[in-house]
């Protein structure tokens, strides 16, 4: 999982469910994903498979640097240049 999913999922938990909800399920999620390692190199990496939607393009690179199996997402349109294979995770 990359870094800023953990901020946006606490963005939007935060104001579904409340601050103590939401900082419940983080710590629980982190118990099971891990969070990618990247740096400047995978933002560089990003720029090929940009779709349209450059966040998308970082999620695909932070993938790849974590050797992920499968990418989710609620918003499929972006990962048009995935070489991963992208679920969606709004079911």
């Amino acid at each position: 999982m990359s870094w800023h999913t953990v901020s946006n999922l606490s963005y939007i938990l935060v104001k579904i469910e409340g601050r103590e909800s939401a900082r419940s399920f983080i710590e629980n999620i982190s118990k099971v994903c891990r969070i990618a390692s990247v740096g400047h190199d995978d933002l560089e990496k990003a720029f090929q498979y940009d779709s349209g939607d450059f966040e998308d393009a970082m999620q695909i690179a932070c993938a790849l640097a974590c050797d992920a199996e499968l990418i989710v997402t609620r918003d499929l349109k972006g990962f048009g240049k995935s070489p991963l294979p992208v679920a969606n995770g709004m079911r």
